[in-house]
């Protein structure tokens, strides 16, 4: 007969868990219980729970330590990384502190330097304007020499016109044009990466960082514009004293000497005046401000002793004799040798003859101090006009002397009335020009006073 597989598991557990007795004895009586299977499978099951229990309370208890401290472990490494990244961020908020705190400390400076060299610049632009106007004044006064010549046409030239009245046009040199402004301070640069870098840095902080970028690009613009027209001015200067240097090249005179004459009194005006307890400066303190010379106060310094010379040329102009003694004229006898017109033999003629109506006016060349007025020799009735700075002119064979000795006389003012007095052959101005003590050809003095410079 076949055994199912329940008959062969219920034999087996017969066979391990047998039905056992328990015998106790009490009172001379005999008593047992038996114990089945199944409840001794129970008991063996509630026996094997118990050491379970037993060997996972004695496991955890000899393990709780180490867990603890592993979980105290990996605490701490979160805290400290927790503290770390706080670390790296007030490092960067510090960071981009101090690189605002040098960004305002650069712009301040660099503001202040701006407004130096502004100043500097708007001292050159007003120099330009008072040079300007003191030459307008010169112009108008030899434009008048063109108005009523009627002779001599084979001498006549344009008059000195818009010589250095000219209009600051927008030039830009190549040397100007690839001058490139100071970059903005590598600090703004800095602090602008640290703010990139740091998406939690406070949006104050970055709002300020980007104010003081735009104000260094804005200072940095204002630079470039002011090299620019520096640049120009210096260029536009360069222009004018070329234009000057050439009209007093050509009356033969020594232009460094006169500019260097007119240079000192220049000096001496502005030096009249002061005075004030003495505060020497440690340094010398240059157009920027620095102590030591930029190109920007390189190329001030250049433009102030150009400026310096041209006004001092300006001004030698504005005193030089070269206007017309004559409204109406011509020429009879030029300066240099000549045949003598009484002894017909060849001799040295020291100025420049005139010939004119009789009783024409004859007018001062500059201003000046009338240093003679009366006969002397040949000369007849004479005029002698010191115009200061080594000038001097002659006026002579004067019908009529109209000042006196020691009258200050303006430009184109009367002085006398053209005659035959003295050496003469006919009526006639005999005119001179003297410079340290030296007689000069009048003709480059009076081509000085139309000459054109070609720009």
């Amino acid at each position: 007969m076949a055994i199912g597989p329940l008959g062969a598991a219920g034999g087996l557990i017969e066979r391990i868990f047998p039905e056992r007795q328990i015998y106790h004895r009490s009172h001379g009586q005999v008593h047992f219980i038996s114990i089945s299977a199944p409840t001794q499978m129970m008991f063996v099951l509630l026996a094997m729970m118990f050491l379970a229990w037993v060997a996972y309370a004695s496991v955890n208890v000899i393990f709780k330590e180490q867990i603890v401290s592993e979980r105290d472990r990996s605490y701490r490494t979160m805290v400290q990384t927790y503290e770390a990244r706080i670390h790296d961020l007030r490092g960067s908020v510090d960071n981009l502190h101090g690189a605002l705190a040098v960004a305002r400390k650069r712009f301040e400076e660099e503001l202040q330097d701006l407004r130096m060299r502004q100043r500097q610049v708007d001292e050159l632009i007003e120099q330009q304007s008072a040079f300007n106007e003191q030459h307008n004044k010169l112009r108008v006064k030899v434009a008048s020499l063109g108005k009523d010549i009627r002779n001599d046409k084979d001498r006549r030239s344009a008059v000195l016109v818009d010589v250095l009245n000219r209009e600051l046009e927008p030039r830009i040199s190549r040397e100007a044009r690839n001058r490139v402004a100071p970059p903005v301070n590598t600090v703004v640069e800095v602090f602008n990466r640290v703010a990139d870098a740091r998406e939690d840095v406070g949006q104050t902080l970055r709002n300020d960082a980007a104010e003081i970028t735009q104000m260094m690009k804005q200072s940095s613009q204002m630079r470039s514009d002011q090299l620019q027209i520096v640049q120009m001015l210096e260029e536009e200067t360069q222009r004018k004293l070329e234009e000057l240097e050439a009209i007093v090249t050509r009356t033969r005179v020594d232009t460094d000497s006169v500019a260097e004459r007119f240079m000192a009194e220049i000096e001496r005006d502005k030096e009249s005046g002061q005075g004030g307890p003495l505060e020497p400066l440690p340094e010398v303190v240059l157009a920027s401000g620095a102590k030591t010379p930029s190109p920007f106060d390189r190329q001030w310094l250049r433009i102030q002793n150009k400026m310096e010379r041209l006004t001092a040329l300006s001004e030698a102009l504005d005193n030089m004799p070269i206007l017309l003694p004559l409204d109406i004229y011509r020429v009879t006898s030029p300066f240099g040798p000549r045949r003598d017109p009484f002894t017909r033999r060849a001799a040295f003629h020291g100025g420049l003859d005139f010939g004119g109506a009789f009783a024409s006016p004859v007018l001062a060349t500059a201003d000046g101090i009338v240093a003679h007025a009366g006969r002397r020799g040949a000369y007849g009735r004479l005029v002698e006009i010191d115009h200061g700075h080594g000038f001097k002119t002659r006026y002579g064979h004067l019908h009529q002397v109209t000042v006196r000795k020691g009258q200050r006389v303006k430009a184109r003012q009367q002085v006398g009335k053209l005659g035959s007095s003295g050496r003469s052959t006919a009526p006639h101005l005999h005119y001179e020009i003297w410079f340290d003590k030296k007689i000069r050809d009048p003709i480059n003095f009076i081509e000085a006073g139309r000459y054109v410079h070609k720009s």
